[in-house]
This record gives structure tokens, C-alpha cells and sequence, in this order.
């Protein structure tokens, strides 16, 4: 006599539910990292196009100037949302050849750390959902 269980069916099921949930769950920690690492690589590019555009002609521009003149990619621009990131322009000052860049969290669940880039060249960071000012922030990659 065959006895028929709907336990391992059952338990299948629950698996299956279980892994879909997760897909609409909010972001993993590995997955705020990546957003996190995106978001620094985009400042990084920006502080890179300064550089360039300030080698051949001597002063520092905005982010639609540097988009303009095709030294960024046109998705990055002044309040753009990028990856879970949104970015803005906090200053630009040719006179005094200085220049400051910041990536925010959206909100909580697309970063842990809010990040911004100045003419020194280093990424620096502090927890919540806005950028530090200046040079107030942790220096990324220091302990």
C-alpha cells in the first residue's frame, strides 16, 4: 500500500515562497554595499572630469558643464538619481579653483552612508541620509 505525504510538498512550497519573498524584500546589506560602491565610483568619475577639464583649461566647471562638454555621462547631473543615490552639485567656485560634489541616500534602505568628494580628491562619508560639508566627513578608505 502506497502512502501519499504532502509534507515534503508542502515544505517545497514554503521554500519557493520563502526565497520569492526576498526578492521584493528591501535591499540586503550586500546589496546596500553595492549602491554604496556604485555611489562612490560615481563621485570618483565626477572628481576625475574636474581634473581633466581643469588640466586643459585651468579652473574647475559644473556637473552640465562637464556633461555638456562630454567629460561625464549625461545621466549624471544635478539631482540626479542614480542607483539609489541622488547627487548634487554644492559648489563650484572657478576663482578660488575649488569644487564640492555629494551623494545622498534616496532613504534609508539604498545606503547606510551619505558621501561627498572636494577638490582634495577624497571621498569622505558620515552615517544617515546627508552628505558631510567640506572636509567634516570620515576620509573613505581610513580607519
Amino acid at each position: 500500500m502506497k502512502r501519499f505525504t504532502i509534507v515534503p510538498a508542502a515544505l517545497g512550497l514554503l521554500i519557493t515562497l520563502s526565497a520569492a519573498s526576498q526578492l521584493f524584500a528591501a535591499p540586503t546589506h550586500s546589496a546596500q554595499n553595492r549602491q554604496e560602491s556604485l555611489a562612490i565610483g560615481t563621485l570618483r568619475s565626477i572628481a576625475s572630469a574636474e581634473a581633466t577639464y581643469a588640466a586643459k583649461y585651468g579652473r574647475p566647471v559644473s556637473l552640465s558643464e562637464l556633461v555638456e562638454k562630454e567629460y561625464l555621462n549625461a545621466r549624471i547631473k544635478d539631482g540626479a538619481e542614480l542607483d539609489g543615490y541622488r547627487f548634487g552639485e554644492v559648489s563650484v567656485d572657478a576663482t578660488n579653483q575649488t569644487w564640492e560634489f555629494k551623494a545622498e541616500p534616496v532613504d534609508g534602505t539604498q545606503g547606510e552612508h551619505a558621501f561627498n568628494i572636494v577638490n582634495d580628491y577624497k571621498v569622505r562619508y558620515q552615517v544617515g541620509l546627508i552628505a558631510p560639508k567640506g572636509k567634516s566627513g570620515k576620509v573613505f578608505g581610513v580607519e
